[in-house]
């Protein structure tokens, strides 16, 4: 998220409008479920904003697999890697960003 500035460029000159575009970046609003197994192939749904063209899901370090985005940008659904017992991070990566959410799943 973040303000920008437009620059227009026409025969007649350019001109530049300061703070004249609010870029809204992917949130992460829940994680169901929130725990899995360590073996891995749980089927994670992660609801938010702007998450549209999700291209990688990262538990920790380790990548997910099978990630869909629906067309609203408001959900993804990812199969859980295998990993190591604990609690770790997901990353979202869009185009528009990516989304970090700290201790958002359990692996048992």
């Amino acid at each position: 998220t973040g303000t920008v500035s437009i620059t227009i460029t026409t025969p007649g000159g350019t001109t530049t409008v300061n703070n004249a575009f609010t870029y809204q970046g992917p949130t992460v609003t829940g994680v169901s479920p929130a725990s899995g197994s360590h073996l891995g192939g749980n089927r994670v749904i992660i609801t938010g904003t702007n998450l549209g063209g999700a291209t990688s899901v990262e538990f920790g370090s380790v990548a997910g697999t099978n990630v869909s985005a629906n067309a609203a940008g408001t959900r993804v659904t990812v199969d859980a890697p295998a990993e190591s017992a604990g609690t770790v991070s997901i990353s979202v990566a869009t185009p528009s960003g990516t989304v970090t959410v700290s201790g958002a799943y359990t692996f048992t």
